[in-house]
């Protein structure tokens, strides 16, 4: 019977789909390249006012 639960955990979990440690970096560098271009696109954030912390699109 405890093999059969190990089974199931190991499908609830991704099992051998789970992600290798490759895969993990591309993610990550997706994630930095998504954070790099709404750099660009020019967020700023708002200091005084109702919304103070609040980000604001910068035209360019």
């Amino acid at each position: 019977m405890p093999s059969e639960k190990k089974t199931d955990e190991k499908r609830a979990y991704g099992g051998d789909f789970a992600i290798s440690g490759e895969e993990e970096e591309l993610a990550i560098s997706r994630k930095k390249r998504k954070r790099l271009q709404s750099k660009k696109k020019g967020l700023r954030k708002l200091t005084e006012g109702r919304n103070q912390g609040k980000y604001q699109n910068i035209e360019k």
